[in-house]
């Protein structure tokens, strides 16, 4: 059985699984379920995330899952990046699920609903299953009437369609731009006097444009383009994924200019002949050395990440690693 988002929430008041599997690619949708989990399970602390992509965090997951703690310790594990892991790993992950540990949640998360991976297919048979697909766009009011509901933000109806139209019915842009509104309003109730606060977006900032423009080596669109990210709800996790996926590819595309294994958007793809004259091939190298380096600091330490980001950001357009 697959359940919506807000159904697999609302359970979460009677009963908390152990292994949840998200299926599509909606980052809103899975964040949001991934905070609602955390708040009802283990409030104090955050998520730990592991990628798939690194045998570090594949080693490092399946001892923990493996080793026996003196202390119960509550903890949540969001997975990424699940297609490329050795066989022999798949199998010790799938025995896990038939008994996992009971102060251990953990969430896989796959952007592709329609998957025909078996390895996938056999985690969602273990797990509470999600769709977190984007909703359509007749459905998008209904969730966001929904969000704004458990989130106790008050707003005309009428004022909100407006919202909606502004944005492009982008459930993510939509919703950050209630919440600014809602702030600058004092947390009151928002009507059309708030008229002159919405703000029309031209065009939706995903993570591929900011891939784009790095691989040109715009330095001001590339941070506008983080900003927006960030102002949109994308974490600098997933961002360094994205980040880690794309100079990947560019690292294998002088042996297979076709591959595409990590599966970037369309248009970066096509544009990886022009990216990959603005960058030397040990240049690559090293960015790939110092975004793992990153994701160590983000997840092990209380620094500013978003300003680590923009430094490399900064390093990557006028090349610092080159």
């Amino acid at each position: 059985m697959v359940y919506s988002v807000g159904k697999a929430i609302r359970q979460l008041n009677k009963k908390i699984d152990n292994i949840y599997f998200l299926s599509g690619d909606d980052y809103f949708l899975q964040k949001f379920f991934i905070n609602n989990l955390n708040k009802k399970f283990n409030f104090d602390s955050s998520p730990r995330y592991f990628n798939f992509e690194e045998e570090k965090d594949i080693n490092v997951f399946l001892q923990e899952i493996s080793g026996i703690s003196l202390f119960s310790k509550k903890d949540i594990y969001i997975i990424r990046n699940l297609s490329r892991i050795p066989k022999n790993s798949k199998d010790e992950i799938l025995t896990y699920l038939n008994s996992p540990k009971d102060d251990l949640i953990t969430v896989f998360v796959s952007n592709d609903f329609y998957s025909k991976n078996k390895f996938f297919h056999s985690i969602s048979s273990k797990a509470k299953t999600v769709d977190t697909r984007t909703p359509f766009p007749n459905k998008i009011k209904e969730w966001v009437r929904y969000y704004l509901k458990i989130n106790k933000i008050s707003i005309d109806y009428s004022f909100l369609d407006e919202i909606i139209y502004s944005n492009k019915d982008e459930i993510m842009t939509i919703l950050g731009e209630i919440e600014k509104i809602y702030l600058a309003n004092g947390c009151n109730k928002i009507t059309y006097d708030n008229t002159s606060e919405i703000i029309k977006v031209d065009k939706n900032i995903r993570p591929w444009h900011l891939l784009d423009t790095l691989g040109k080596k715009d330095c001001k669109k590339s941070i506008e383009h983080f900003e927006s990210l960030q102002l949109g709800g994308y974490t600098i996790v997933l961002l360094i994924i994205n980040l880690y996926n794309f100079f990947n590819t560019m690292s294998l595309y002088n042996i297979n200019p076709k591959s595409n294994i990590y599966g970037l958007n369309k248009i970066v793809s096509s544009n990886l002949p022009i990216y990959i004259r603005n960058y030397k091939e040990h240049e690559i190298m090293n960015i790939i050395v110092e975004l793992k380096n990153l994701d160590i600091i983000v997840k092990t330490t209380s620094l500013n990440s978003e300003n680590l980001m923009s430094i490399l950001i900064t390093k990557i357009c006028q090349d610092y690693y080159g």
